[in-house]
């Protein structure tokens, strides 16, 4: 433990003790943090495969030059989609991208990643290309990926969905492989898993952001110290018979193979193919290691337009996390999608984000490599960093191709930039070179880096020998090897040879075919290459005392010996490599670093081990081949399931096992490859883990016919076990849910929220006015007519919207009308109402609005839009009642009107595309999951000492906790404090920032109650509260917002850490973790009298994020203020003491609601005092 540590723990324990002022220490422990420095990260590797550009010094022609597209559909490929999706005249987005195509997708050596050919093959051919690009990378930094075996290093990929190819579709028979092959965990995975390495291992889907937001991840990684080094990467291939890449964008896409951002001809974007990968480290550890530092990461950060543009805050918080003066900026690599809409939002966001800092004009290039190479999506990003690092690297800055007249909406002579037109010197060479990187998505995350030029300090060559190492599998490998380092030294006259020695020896894996060169000068160097590329033969003869040593080593030898460094004077070359032959000769490797000892060298970027031309793809026997529809539906008929492969089982001595038993034996022989397996074996030992485990829960589930949970596995993990337990399990339909795209009309089923929701608007004078809504202020103008169209088309989209609902003989009843009514929508005219008067009119009209809402004739909501006039904010007003969504759904409806509204304004169709899954298929899915957990339910219910859950204490005995007696108290917590709870702490222990309120609170309540147990209730969205199944409910419109009942029992623990953790076990472990009261009630009553009357609520909690963060730049703002008219005073409340979190101006705040007719604020702000100095503890 550091000295540092163990005074701050010290401190600690004398204030628990009650010898040491408590704020004194808490100053003197961020007095002691305060002193460690942020750790600059630096960019040592680099690799990418474009169109017509398969490495950097490629991609660097092809920029210099101006070159775009180059790429083509090859035959090979065509054949290979040919089988599976026939022959339509035009592959589906061939006419937008087939310039920008990678060549040799299917090329890959499966052995030199220690993978089996099947399941190579099996892979999307997006991993090979990633595994490649970080072996590329590694290469390029100078090591071998031997090097980085076992290593503490993060892996972070940045993948758009729209990128993969998603082959398991196509196979036969899935298996283990096929899954792997396409799951989006994988594509870091692969890497991860092939070099064992033990640090971060991530998947990014943020869209075209991707690339770049996990190259931010990686920084901040390594700052936090929780790995190394890193490996960043990315990926996008386009499947062009299956992509939906363009769909629903033809505003957006170009029209012609020809791309210019920023000009005023620009026609949209066109998609392109493309793997990137970047090394990064530490910038100290880098330089003590002589690494090549391309540049390094000043400032970085990621944000969301959440329903504004937000691009110029991204840059803003990227250039405050470098402390970096904008005026310093040279140039930024935007993301200049080359359509007039995309291209003029991005330099208004610039505009705007140099606003504040300077009033310099066109004094920051700036251009786009989107006509180069094609929009790459997640690869984007990336592409862009090894862009402006090659242009550092060269001094000088390329053009953004097809750019002749800028945009006439861009008015670039009054703004800091100019676009950067024609290839030129880099500017301001009097400093070092700082360069910015944007990466914008339409998942409206942004990501903005700035890098700058590390300027390396003089540097002595040392005095060792001058030996090279060149290495390949086979002697044509071998020979292309030697033709690239003779390339690589013709075009560098200033190449420091040591350096290209040291790396050489040091940084490259020894294959089979080794040759090593002495010289003494670069002319010899280049001769003696070029002779051993011309001459090397099976036959050839070589000599130390000509300078070269060829040797084939089989097998390649395991131990190593270094060599012996001879007296000073000419011959030590030769003395040196007679020392290497001989070490060949007995069958052992050379230790290289034995030479180096003592000596500083620097590594260097030399050529990478050349692309594999062997073919690898699934052969079409593993494939199902197109059919037209007939012969599909025949060939189906015909062709019955096949049958898993028998396996021997042991393990019991009568040699009699079950139908359950041979089942599962099958399963796991066929997962595993194995022919005998023991029924009291482990599947751990068989090799099982987290991932095979999951695939195992899959086909036992979809071969038994039974709902089998990955805990199930891990609980009872011999297959002996395993099937005692199974064969006790009722069969169950475990198909998975797909989207209901047919018009859903007629009565559906009401979920218990739902029948929570119309209890209490029977309760009320005015049931109408039980709503979620919200009135926005929109900057540019509304056309009422497209606003009632959106409207008119989401009514039918989403067919909750068309809800009615009526109560007969006590109970309610849910019916869906078909579309086609009209909607509730109007257009006011409030130019004529005084100004100061707005609100108060809309609130007025608003609240008049929904006392005519009727459940049973509907249309349950409205929306209105109130104009003032030209060059004033419009205003679009909408309210739901509550019974059909809460105030999720209320975003997403919101977001996807203004998307349908802009979409059509620019040009774009009137749709969504398909539909999500409907609510009724959640009622439908919660109902079968309540029957699923039902018995677990109970036996929580029965098991918990629920009559011990203690009442909260009063300080007024009689106060009755009504609606219109509540107050608030608030706490804040700093911005260092949050950053460490909500970001650093969470990353380190794998919790959630809810988890850490709900330790707080239970610590808090059970000291103010002592007792053993505590109750706290949780409001949550309620979209994935199925833990037995995957659905996506994220796009579904409705009623979701469920409770939670954390049933927790307070046991003392040695430090806050351990208690947090204690919560946090006992959180995973509740019924359908904490949700189960609210589950089971969609097929079960409560009867007065039951366990559930302990559940009385009177604590409660709940975590909205960033949710009421306010861009100030957004054209669309909530109006604040508006009031509807509830009549809930007469109601009582449950939860008496109501508390709140979310990050509102980068800081933890929370919100203490409670009742002044029950507790005193002095109480109050004593809990609101333990609750924080718990997580104080947890900081410090």
């Amino acid at each position: 433990m550091s000295d540092n540590k163990a005074l701050a723990r010290y401190l600690l324990e004398q204030v628990q003790a009650g010898k040491f002022d408590k704020a004194h220490a808490l100053a003197l422990i961020k007095a002691l943090g305060a002193t460690r420095a942020r750790t600059d990260v630096a960019i040592v590797g680099i690799s990418c495969h474009f169109s017509a550009a398969e490495t950097p010094l490629a991609f660097w022609q092809k920029l210099v030059q101006e070159k775009t597209g180059g790429g083509e559909y090859s035959p090979n490929r065509h054949a290979d989609m040919h089988y599976l999706f026939g022959d339509p005249a035009v592959p589906k987005d061939a006419e937008i991208c087939i310039n920008n195509l990678l060549s040799d997708i299917d090329k890959f050596d499966a052995g030199e990643f220690s993978l089996l050919a099947k399941e190579a093959q099996l892979m999307d051919p997006g991993q090979r290309e990633l595994m490649l690009a970080a072996w590329q990378a590694i290469d390029d930094a100078g090591y071998s990926p031997q090097q980085w075996v076992n290593t503490h290093t993060g892996v972070f990929v940045g993948v758009d969905s729209n990128g993969k190819f998603n082959l398991d579709r196509y196979i036969r028979e899935q298996s283990l492989y096929s899954s792997m092959g396409s799951m989006t965990g994988w594509f870091p995975g692969r890497i991860a898993a092939a070099l064992n390495v033990d640090g971060p291992c991530l998947a990014m889907d943020t869209g075209c952001s991707s690339g770049l937001v996990a190259l931010d991840a990686a920084v901040n990684a390594i700052r936090d110290n929780s790995c190394e080094q890193a490996i960043v990467a990315s990926v996008n291939l386009l499947n062009l018979y299956k992509s939906d890449v363009a769909d629903g964008m033809e505003g957006m896409n170009a029209t012609s193979e020809r791309s210019a951002a920023f000009d005023d001809n620009a026609n949209g974007m066109l998609w392109g193919e493309g793997a990137c990968s970047v090394i990064v480290k530490p910038l100290q550890k880098a330089i003590e290691a002589g690494d090549n530092i391309y540049g390094v990461i000043r400032g970085t950060a990621v944000n969301h337009d959440g329903q504004a543009v937000r691009q110029s805050k991204v840059m803003q918080k990227a250039w405050q996390d470098g402390k970096i003066n904008p005026e310093e900026l040279d140039y930024i690599e935007a993301h200049g999608t080359g359509t007039h809409l995309g291209d003029s939002i991005e330099l208004s966001s610039i505009i705007s984000a140099f606003k504040p800092y300077t009033k310099k004009k066109q004094f920051c290039g700036m251009g786009s490599l989107m006509a180069n190479i094609g929009h790459t999506a997640g690869v984007s990003g990336l592409a862009r960093v090894v862009k402006v690092l090659l242009a550092m690297k060269h001094n000088k800055l390329p053009a953004s191709p097809n750019f002749h007249v800028p945009n006439h909406h861009l008015q670039l002579e009054q703004s800091p930039v100019y676009i950067q037109d024609r290839l030129t010197d880099w500017p301001q060479p009097d400093k070092p070179k700082l360069v910015g990187v944007s990466a914008f998505s339409m998942t409206k995350t942004n990501c903005h880096m700035v890098i700058e030029e590390y300027q390396a300090p003089a540097f002595e060559q040392p005095d060792v020998p001058l030996l090279l190492t060149v290495t390949a599998d086979d002697i044509d490998k071998l020979k292309r090897q030697l033709s690239a380092m003779h390339t690589r030294i013709c075009q560098d006259e200033q190449l420091d040879l040591g350096a290209l020695c040291y790396t050489a020896n040091t940084g490259r894996q020894l294959r089979s075919h080794v040759i090593t060169l002495a010289f003494a000068s670069r002319t010899e160097c280049l001769q003696r290459l070029e002779a051993a590329r011309r001459d090397l033969g099976d036959n050839w003869e070589s000599s130390a005392q000509e300078g070269a040593v060829y040797h084939v080593l089989a097998p390649i030898p395991t131990s190593k010996q270094g060599l012996v460094m001879p007296p000073a004077g000419a011959g030590r070359e030769i003395h040196l490599l007679e020392q290497v032959e001989a070490l060949y000769r007995a069958g052992k490797q050379v230790d290289w670093s034995s030479l180096y000892d003592g000596h500083a060298f620097r590594r260097i970027s030399l050529p990478g081990y050349p692309r594999n031309t062997e073919r690898c793809w699934a052969p079409k026997s593993s494939l199902r081949p197109f059919r037209p529809d007939s012969e599909l539906a025949e060939e189906h008929m015909e062709q019955p399931l096949q049958p898993l492969q028998q396996v021997r089982l042991n393990g019991r001595e009568e040699g009699y096992y079950s139908e359950t038993e041979q089942a599962i034996g099958a399963i796991w022989g066929e997962l595993f490859g194995l022919e005998t397996i023991a029924i009291d074996q482990s599947f751990v030992d068989y090799g099982g883990n987290s991932l095979s485990a999951a695939v195992l829960v899959q086909s036992l589930s979809h071969n038994l016919h039974k709902t089998v949970k990955p805990e199930l596995l891990y609980q009872y993990q011999t297959i002996e076990a395993l099937a005692a337990v199974l064969e006790e399990k009722p069969e169950s339909d475990i198909q998975a849910l797909a989207p209901i795209q047919e018009m859903i009309t007629g009565e559906q089923p009401i979920s218990s929220t739902q029948a929570f929701m119309l209890g209490i608007s029977d309760t009320l004078k005015n049931p109408g006015h039980l709503t979620v809504g919200v009135v926005l202020s929109v900057q540019y103008s509304l056309v009422p007519e497209r606003v009632r169209d959106a409207v008119q088309y989401l009514d039918g989209y989403y067919d909750m919207l068309r809800a009615r609902f009526v109560k007969t003989d006590g109970q309610w009843h849910q019916a869906i009308a078909p579309e086609g009514e009209a909607v509730n929508f109007q257009h006011i005219d409030i130019s004529e109402v005084p100004e100061q008067d707005h609100k108060r009119f809309i609130e007025e009209t608003v609240n008049s609005k929904l006392c005519a809402l009727d459940l049973a004739s509907g249309p349950l909501y409205t929306v209105t839009v109130f104009t003032q006039g030209e060059g004033k904010p419009d205003y679009l007003a909408a309210y739901f009642h509550h019974v059909l969504m809460d105030a999720f759904s209320l975003n997403l409806y919101m977001g996807s009107l203004l998307t349908l509204y802009n979409q059509v304004t620019h040009g774009g169709p009137l749709t969504l595309g398909s539909k999500p899954l409907s609510y009724f298929q959640f009622i439908q899915e919660s109902q079968r999951y309540a029957r699923e957990i039902s018995d677990e339910q109970t036996r929580f219910m029965t098991e918990t000492p629920l009559q011990d859950l203690p009442l909260l204490p009063q300080d007024y005995a009689d106060g009755i906790n009504y609606r219109y007696s509540k107050e608030e108290h608030k706490q804040v917590f700093d911005k260092e404090t949050t950053d460490k709870l909500c970001r650093v702490l969470v990353k380190q222990h794998q919790v959630t920032v809810l988890d850490l309120l709900v330790a707080a609170l239970a610590h808090t309540v059970a000291g103010w109650t002592k007792g053993e147990w505590v109750e706290i209730h949780n409001v949550i969205t309620g979209r994935d509260v199925i833990h037995d199944r995957s659905h996506d409910f994220t796009q579904t419109l409705g009623l979701f917002a469920v409770g939670c009942d954390f049933v927790l029992q307070h046991r003392p623990s040695e430090s806050p850490l351990a208690y947090l953790q204690d919560i946090q076990s006992q959180l995973l472990s509740l019924p359908a973790k904490g949700c189960g009261n609210f589950i089971t009630q969609n097929i079960e009553t409560r009867e007065p009298g039951s366990r559930y009357d302990y559940l009385r609520k009177q604590v409660s909690i709940n975590y909205l994020g960033d949710m009421f963060e306010v861009d100030e730049d957004s054209p669309v703002r909530v109006v604040d203020g508006i009031s509807i008219e509830v009549d809930d005073d007469h109601l009582v409340h449950a939860d008496i003491l109501d508390v709140r979190g979310s990050i509102q101006n980068g800081q933890l705040t929370m919100i203490w609601g409670y009742n002044r007719k029950i507790h005193h604020i002095d109480t109050i702000r004593k809990l609101s005092e333990q609750f924080g100095a718990f997580l104080h503890h947890l900081v410090e």
